[in-house]
């Protein structure tokens, strides 16, 4: 999951600081196309790739969500909601937890200029917790279904195409 993760932050990286630059200024009909070249003539492809570093940051949270949600499976054995339960709680967890570093990569990706992760966290040191919690709820009612559906079709489907043949072979 983490390998997955870090490879595919490298190509998801340029697009979402476009969009996020897009996003944060609303009414500009610029075109994608031209607002990253736009950005790569100014500050090249480290322009583009601005918000890296913190999406890399937040790669271990991947891996905690994946394990907490093992775990939780595991505990409630085959009750038929137990995807669904473990999915909600470990996506919950695991946004509360990388929240404060989402905030710092849309703020790198949003900011014009130069700014860098260690000016940012200066910056936003002093502020109260509340502030580093801002999206905390958009969020959660974006990736927390998501999980949910996800899993409960995952593990549903899992089930489903584990025919008895296969088990009792298995078991040879």
């Amino acid at each position: 999951a983490l390998t997955g993760y870090v490879a595919g932050s490298f190509v998801v990286v340029p697009f979402d600081r476009i969009k996020t630059l897009m996003q944060a200024k609303p009414g500009t009909t610029t075109s994608m196309r031209s607002l990253a070249r736009s950005v790569f003539v100014q500050d090249g492809a480290r322009g583009l790739y601005r918000g890296l570093d913190t999406q890399l940051l937040i790669a271990p949270f991947t891996v905690i969500y994946y394990s907490i949600y093992d775990e939780l499976l595991k505990l409630q054995g085959d009750h038929p909601l137990a995807p669904l339960s473990a999915a909600v709680t470990a996506r919950t967890i695991e946004v509360t937890l990388r929240m404060p570093l989402e905030l710092l990569r849309t703020q790198l990706q949003a900011a014009e200029g130069r700014a860098t992760l260690s000016q940012l966290l200066w910056e936003q040191r002093r502020k109260p917790l509340s502030t580093w919690m801002q999206g905390y709820s958009p969020t959660l009612i974006r990736d927390v279904p998501f999980s949910a559906i996800y899993w409960f079709a995952y593990e549903s489907s899992k089930k489903l195409c584990q025919s008895p043949r296969v088990s009792s072979a298995a078991r040879l």
